[in-house]
């Protein structure tokens, strides 16, 4: 627990002053669990082209040139996925900022806590 408190304490001190408690606490957090993700998404770089084409040669050897239009399939949905993800970054903001209030008050309530034993 002591060296979570001194990497805490040397992020206050070299981030703006602008930063509360609570968001430098989110930060930390979010760049932990995106650095987790990052494995798992790195990954799905090249497998997904992997499995599209196996799936392809598969769907080719069952239907033949049919399976042409289960492609097209998946190339339009590519500009909606975008939307999806658009959209979805829009609500994570969203949510990131409630998530900084809620921090902030915790934080001050176990202050205070401290400070009444």
């Amino acid at each position: 627990m002591h060296h979570k408190q001194r990497i805490f304490r040397w992020i206050k001190q070299h981030v703006q002053d602008s930063r509360t408690t609570g968001e430098i606490t989110n930060l930390v957090a979010v760049d932990a669990q995106r650095l987790q993700d990052l494995t798992t998404y790195l990954h799905a770089l090249w497998y997904s082209f992997v499995q599209i084409f196996l799936s392809l040669m598969l769907l080719w050897n069952l239907l033949g040139p049919s399976c042409l239009g289960g492609f097209a399939v998946i190339l339009l949905i590519i500009p909606l996925t975008k939307i999806v993800a658009q959209w979805m970054g829009e609500k994570q903001k969203h949510l990131m900022v409630a998530k900084d209030g809620r921090v902030e008050i915790n934080n001050e309530v176990l202050g205070s806590m401290k400070v009444i034993k």
